[in-house]
């Protein structure tokens, strides 16, 4: 019996001293850009791949990968040593416009890109630690073992950043000029409980009752708007839809990517 209680005693310590990480223990944090561009030019200068991750505040198996998986020293490590991470917040303008890009379908999506932007692997679910660890390892080997990476487009890169990585457009329409006299009453908040499908995040409200017409064209869903000010602008987030259920807002997430309007399922429940 005391063999048991010593066994179960340190196993908790093994778990504990691995969990042991973070600002609360001092380990130092993995830190994501946001600008793939700057990435690209970090990973051709530094002889590296870089990463990103598609991420939510919402999706919970993102959040769940935050606080355990990119939060293991070895983790960070491995990624510090060969890779630049970038994170995509599909909340943001900047990372929505590159789930678009690399047509991203399911949260949390990781991305392992080489610095001429070819995709070495693409992995659509959450990773616990291992097998992060041996997926950073395996791409890894592509890397020279010594010295740094031949800067084969570096010139581009360089003086040139634009060219390097062209800037994809969050809302490719044009801002609307509503005619004067026209009835623009404010889109209302999403409802509390219940799931939707996030179709865009736009700057400019214009925008958002443009696509709000052509969504209107598909099916009459009904159109829901998240208003908040981010970096001293209004972000608007719209939504498409309300379901009981999962399978349902799934359903009507593949009649809108058959639209060719991509969108992610959303938990009205969760914050």
């Amino acid at each position: 019996m005391k063999t048991a209680s010593l066994l179960l005693m340190l196993c908790w310590s093994l778990v504990y001293a691995r969990a042991g990480t973070g600002p609360e223990s001092g380990q130092p944090e993995l830190v994501f850009l946001t600008d793939v561009s700057e990435a690209r030019r970090l990973a051709l200068a530094e002889g590296k791949h870089y990463l990103i991750e598609f991420y939510a505040s919402w999706c919970l198996p993102c959040r769940w990968m935050a606080e355990s998986t990119f939060r293991d020293p070895e983790v960070i490590g491995a990624i510090r040593e060969h890779y630049i991470p970038v994170r995509a917040d599909l909340d943001q303008k900047e990372g929505f416009a590159l789930f678009q890009q690399y047509e991203v379908t399911v949260l949390p999506t990781l991305l392992l890109v080489d610095a001429n932007g070819q995709i070495l692997a693409r992995e659509e679910e959450s990773l616990p630690i291992v097998p992060m660890l041996e997926l950073l390892e395996t791409h890894s080997r592509t890397l020279p073992a010594t010295g740094k990476r031949p800067l084969r487009e570096a010139p581009v890169y360089r003086e040139d950043p634009v060219a390097a990585a062209p800037e994809v457009s969050v809302n490719p329409l044009d801002p609307l000029v509503l005619p004067d006299g026209e009835d623009r009453a404010s889109l209302p908040s999403p409802p509390a409980t219940g799931f939707s499908v996030q179709v865009g995040v736009y700057t400019l409200e214009e925008n958002v009752h443009q696509k709000v017409r052509e969504l209107a064209s598909l099916g009459g869903q009904p159109s829901f708007v998240e208003a908040g000010p981010e970096g001293g602008a209004i972000l608007f987030k719209l939504l498409s839809g309300q379901f009981a259920t999962r399978t349902e807002a799934e359903s009507w997430r593949a009649t809108l990517a058959a639209a060719r309007i991509p969108g992610f399922i959303r938990d009205l429940g969760q914050p």
